[in-house]
């Protein structure tokens, strides 16, 4: 149950690994891999997203407008 919770909150998949003891990653991911479908994928996405407007911003650029701005 832990390891569902952790992997629903984003953590990575090696700390995951790590904190339940496993020898792998691979071993976690092919136990807990199935829940890591579209939960993951838009947090994966969200992190892109917010590095990339940080770089961004950084430079001086404005980045594209989110979907709550346009």
């Amino acid at each position: 149950m832990a390891a569902s919770l952790w992997i629903a909150a984003g953590i990575d998949i090696k700390t995951v690994s790590s904190w339940l003891g496993h020898s792998t990653a691979k071993l976690t991911l092919d136990t807990y891999g199935h829940l890591m479908g579209t939960n993951a994928d838009s947090a994966a996405l969200e992190r892109v997203n917010r590095a990339m407007a940080g770089t961004a911003q950084s430079q001086g650029v404005r980045a594209e407008p989110s979907s709550d701005e346009a």
